[in-house]
């Protein structure tokens, strides 16, 4: 059910199993990810917590609380959710990724990208570590490592509604309008890959995120045109000394 986004049916039929089997940890942790689809994230973490007090080692629980500690914006909290996760699977991409979000939403940049390395020596082939990572390397002003990053995202899974703001944070509104005319084409109601409101919502996050990064970026887009690879890791290292900028595996 919750796979055919049939959350609150959902819901029922996993507290149904529990009034059966109250100890039954899979029903505690579907019940949990169903309120988590319906942003309850506070009962989702109780949920959770129930898993938890069933089998501490649950991996998938802790890495869920700490999910539902992030989109309740408590990150330290979600962070040493993360961490218990990976203290049993110190290889989980899903809580090591997890993990660079909370940080990068601390504007603990480096940390982030480190967390997200961590998760890419895993699996390479890991969209969200990849596309993250771009985020946090244009976060510290490394663009030419963060177009690499965000490059490598689009080459694993190529989402209208990523390129459209892969475009964006380039400054190409174009070509970002472009993708987002795809992104609303395969959005109709009733298509699996999305809805109508995500793509509206990417329309949004594009005209503000180019509006809030043309000025930023457009200077560097000039001397990067013209510049020698040389001359652009000398440019990065003058703008901020302490980054970590070539750090793209």
């Amino acid at each position: 059910l919750l796979n055919l986004s049939l959350y609150e049916e959902g819901l029922v039929a996993h507290e149904r199993a529990l009034a059966i089997n109250p100890i039954y940890i899979h029903a505690w942790c579907g019940k949990g990810s169903a309120l988590h689809k319906l942003k309850r994230h506070a009962e989702a973490i109780r949920a959770f917590g129930q898993a938890l007090a069933i089998d501490p080692s649950e991996v998938f629980a802790w890495n869920n609380i700490g999910v539902a500690l992030k989109n309740l914006q408590r990150y330290e909290e979600a962070i040493q959710a993360y961490e218990r996760a990976l203290l049993i699977e110190p290889n989980d991409v899903d809580a090591l990724t997890n993990k660079g979000v909370a940080l990068k939403n601390l504007k603990r940049f480096d940390d982030a990208i480190y967390a997200y390395d961590l998760a890419l020596k895993v699996d390479p082939s890991h969209f969200p570590g990849w596309y993250n990572k771009g985020i946090a390397l244009e976060a510290l002003r490394c663009y030419d490592e963060a177009i690499q990053a965000y490059d490598r995202a689009l080459a694993l899974e190529d989402d209208p509604r990523a390129r459209a703001i892969y475009f964006s944070n380039l400054g190409e509104s174009r070509m970002a309008m472009g993708a987002l005319d795809a992104a609303i084409a395969v959005a109709r109601p009733g298509n699996k890959i999305g809805d109508l409101s995500a793509a509206i919502g990417a329309v949004a996050s594009v005209a503000d995120i180019t509006t809030r990064r043309r000025s930023a970026r457009a200077p560097f887009v000039a001397r990067s045109r013209s510049a020698s690879a040389s001359s652009i890791g000398t440019h990065l290292q003058a703008v901020i000394p302490s980054s970590r900028c070539g750090l793209v595996a």
